[in-house]
């Protein structure tokens, strides 16, 4: 058990992260936060995008379908 701590000791002994001051930390955080609501905020209007396509879509081959079961008496002929 001994020889484990020191084996632990000796590898971390010159581990000396630099610290940041807080207000640089905070700084950093809000930046990320910041950026994560971007991407937030741009993933939601994609999303209404993809959704209206859809539905243009969706109405377009409904109108379609109507258009051609009309005319399919004309078309058969």
């Amino acid at each position: 058990m001994t020889m484990d701590n020191d084996n632990l000791k000796e590898l971390f002994g010159n581990f000396n992260p630099d610290l940041s001051s807080g207000s640089d930390f905070i700084a950093r955080l809000q930046q990320r936060m910041d950026t994560i609501e971007m991407v937030r905020q741009y993933n939601a209007e994609l999303r209404r995008r993809n959704r209206i396509a859809v539905m243009i879509a969706a109405l377009a081959g409904f109108i379609m379908g109507v258009v051609l079961t009309l005319l399919m008496p004309l078309i058969g002929d």
